[in-house]
């Protein structure tokens, strides 16, 4: 894993690629104010 944060997560693929993921912890995946700090 490259970075975790309360609403998304990088991690390093195989293939040399990175994955972003959304996923906010108790609540719908959204892109507000805290996903936009996570970045």
């Amino acid at each position: 894993m490259i970075y975790e944060g309360q609403n998304l997560t990088v991690s390093l693929l195989d293939n040399g690629f990175a994955e972003l993921v959304f996923d906010a912890k108790g609540s719908v995946n959204k892109f507000d104010r805290q996903t936009i700090s996570d970045l």
